[in-house]
């Protein structure tokens, strides 16, 4: 007897929130893409292209460049193998083969950037970086909700600086990522 596939919500995702953290190492990562809520393909990201993450515990945005893209069977058993149909005639004919396929992509962590510490800083830096905090981006304000929850007073907004090294510890397994723009 085969059990469904779970179907997950999608519906609260972030908008560039391309895949999940199923792999970890210290120096790389392996990603599952989403799956697409049509069918159709998982969004394969481009060979080369950035992507970032928020670690959850530590607060530090983490970069990484896609280096290896695959798509895949979800099981290690079966192969996928040659029908003679377009995607199409897929749609049409074997719905289910959208779903039962992978894309993953491995990445090279290239750098990482901390949450704003506050040293050396006068009064009217800190009172800047409150007032971009409190227009920031959907990310900040979502740190700043968790970090309410969990009785957090810390600044929670990134440094300026963005270190070119490995961060002190690899994204998580879970963890989200997103699309990034290497030239901010």
């Amino acid at each position: 007897m085969r059990l469904p596939l779970p179907q997950f919500e999608s519906q609260n995702r972030h908008p560039g929130y391309i895949a999940e953290v199923v792999e970890t190492a210290t120096t790389e990562f392996l990603a599952q893409c989403l799956e697409p809520e049509d069918l159709s393909f998982a969004m394969m990201p481009p060979f080369g292209s950035w992507v970032k993450a928020q670690d959850e515990d530590s607060g530090n945005q983490i970069y990484a460049i896609i280096y290896h893209v695959t798509t895949s069977p979800i099981d290690s058993v079966h192969r996928a193998r040659a029908l003679g149909l377009s995607l199409q005639e897929l749609r049409e004919q074997q719905p289910q083969i959208f779903a039962m396929l992978k894309t993953e992509f491995r990445a090279a962590i290239v750098g990482y950037q901390p949450l704003y510490s506050g040293r050396n800083t006068s009064a009217s830096d800190l009172s800047t970086r409150n007032k971009s905090a409190q227009n920031g981006s959907a990310q900040n304000k979502s740190a700043q909700n968790g970090s309410a929850q969990n009785g957090s007073s810390r600044q929670l907004e990134l440094d300026a600086v963005v270190y070119q090294h490995l961060p002190p510890r690899p994204p998580q397994v879970h963890q989200q990522f997103t699309t990034a723009n290497p030239k901010k």
